[in-house]
C-alpha cells in the first residue's frame, strides 16, 4: 500500500484476521484501515443512489467483470439433510432454492 492509502474491509468473508506485518506504516505513512458495512450506506443513500448502484452491480455480473462461485444448490425442502454436506464442498456459495 502506498502512503496515505486506505484499506477498506467489507464484511467478514475471511475467517482469519488481516495480517499487519509492519504496523509502523500506519503511523508513519498515514495509512488507514477501516470497515465498511453496506447497511450503514443503505440507510444514508438516496433512492437514486441505490438504484444507480444496483444497476452498476448487476451490469458487472452480467458482463462477467464480477462473478461468484457457487459450489452447490440445495432445495429448501431438503436443506436439513443436504446443507451440511454442501457446506463442506469448498469456499464458494451454497444457493438455497425453492
Amino acid at each position: 500500500m502506498p502512503a496515505r492509502a486506505r484499506w477498506v474491509i467489507y464484511g467478514k468473508l475471511d475467517t482469519e484476521a488481516p495480517a499487519l506485518k509492519e504496523p509502523g506504516q500506519l503511523i508513519f505513512m498515514d495509512k488507514k484501515i477501516e470497515g465498511y458495512w453496506l447497511m450503514n450506506w443503505f440507510k444514508r443513500a438516496s433512492i437514486l443512489q441505490k438504484l444507480k448502484t444496483l444497476r452498476a452491480v448487476q451490469n458487472r455480473f452480467i458482463s462477467g467483470a464480477w462473478s461468484t462461485e457457487v459450489v452447490a444448490t440445495v432445495k429448501l425442502a431438503d436443506v436439513m439433510r443436504d446443507l451440511p454436506e454442501a457446506l463442506k464442498l469448498g469456499d464458494g456459495k451454497v444457493m438455497l432454492v425453492p
